[in-house]
């Protein structure tokens, strides 16, 4: 899956990722305790989205597991990788 980025106007300087540091270890932090606490629904997870191709259902079962108790959210993805599982199934043709 690719996400397109602008790119910046000035490379970030190492003073840069030294004054975001915190901030940044804050987000692993949290990230780490996500995993921690919903680590067990995320494994017995059974989300699927069984109409999409090969490639792509894969994609989605495993990033819709990692949503646990978010089924908006998890729409949300299936919404976003239509487009994709359509083009993957048009190359094919």
């Amino acid at each position: 899956m690719w996400i397109p980025v602008a790119p910046t106007r000035e490379l970030v300087s190492c003073y840069d990722e030294q004054r975001e540091a915190a901030v940044i270890q804050e987000l692993q932090n949290q990230l780490f305790s996500y995993r921690l606490v919903h680590f067990g629904k995320v494994k017995a997870s059974d989300f699927d989205v069984p109409e999409f191709s090969g490639s792509i259902r894969g994609l989605a079962r495993t990033l819709g597991a990692c949503i646990v108790e978010a089924p908006d959210l998890q729409a949300c993805l299936v919404a976003q990788l239509q487009a994709h599982d359509e083009a993957v199934r048009l190359d094919r043709q």
